[in-house]
């Protein structure tokens, strides 16, 4: 009985640490991308000078390059927290059947135990949530090297949209 409330304690303490993991992840990539467009919205508009032409690209190209590595340690760091989690839901599947196992040996309903074992520690959409933030990265690793190139191609002319 004592093991089987250690493994509780344990099983708790572990859905604790994912969801504060996740929450973290959530406000960091939060903060992360706002600021990144803030920053790249910036740097693009300190670029341009007053008709809207594409005149210095310099702080531009320097805050591509600052948020590009910012962008890639941010899509392996998710590599990190998806790893940190499937690890944490291992833990708890194993710490989740042995607590089946010995809660069908105490009352004596190996049914509960077939009924307990098809239940998910983890929730799949965390998983498929962080895969989202994590395309995101590299979504907007691609878009503002695009946009890089297309203001290049508009040096000495007026950007589209730039008033």
């Amino acid at each position: 009985m004592e093991n089987a409330t250690a493994s509780l304690a344990l099983l708790r303490e572990i859905h604790e640490y994912a969801r504060v993991e996740f929450q973290v992840y959530v406000a960091w990539f939060t903060f992360f991308l706002t600021l990144l467009l803030g920053t790249m919205a910036w740097s693009l508009r300190a670029s341009l000078d007053r008709q809207g032409k594409v005149v210095n690209l310099l702080p531009f190209y320097c805050m591509l390059v600052l948020f590009s590595v910012q962008l890639l340690l941010g899509i392996v760091g998710t590599e990190y927290v998806l790893s940190d989690l499937k690890h944490g839901e291992e833990q708890a599947l194993v710490l989740q059947q042995s607590l089946i196992q010995q809660t069908a040996e105490i009352t004596q309903r190996p049914a509960l135990a077939t009924e307990l074992v098809e239940i998910n520690p983890f929730p799949q959409g965390i998983t498929k949530a962080i895969r989202l933030m994590q395309g995101t990265l590299a979504s907007n690793l691609i878009f503002w090297a695009g946009v890089a190139i297309l203001a290049n191609k508009r040096k000495g002319k007026k950007l589209a949209g730039a008033n």
